[in-house]
């Protein structure tokens, strides 16, 4: 009856608000990387690392941000100590790390040395948890 239903109004069935979040990622060292100069047997590494982002409601979303070159880096490995930020708005359906490393060419294009991706949805969704 109508005055049952007004004594019980209906429960708040919303999604939560969005947090605000922050991933730091910090690049400290390369290694075992492939050389792009066979004379000088030296690469001039820089990584970009971007950031594919999946809202809940299916926006997708990138971001790009890039290391400092270590130049002249030699036997494969190079050492960066650079922090970079991406603010988020958590929760997220899917959030992946590309990390890219790049052999710098002061004239023609760069070349590129090696790609990875790093699967990030469990962690922020771990996070998500603890602070809500």
């Amino acid at each position: 009856t109508l005055p049952e239903a007004r004594a019980f109004p209906p429960p708040d069935i919303s999604l939560p608000p969005p947090w605000p979040f922050v991933l730091r990622v910090v690049v400290w060292r390369v290694r075992k990387c492939r050389l792009m100069d066979p004379i000088t047997k030296q690469n001039d590494l820089f990584l970009t690392l971007r950031l594919s982002k999946v809202d809940r409601d299916g926006g997708v979303s990138y971001e790009e941000r890039e290391t400092d070159t270590h130049w002249r880096s030699k036997g494969g490995r190079a050492s960066f100590n650079y922090r970079l930020l991406f603010p988020l708005s958590l929760p997220l359906d899917t959030a992946t790390l590309t990390v890219q490393a790049w052999d710098r060419d002061v004239v023609g294009s760069n070349d590129a040395v090696g790609e990875g991706g790093y699967d990030l949805s469990k962690m922020l969704r771990s996070g998500y948890r603890r602070v809500r």
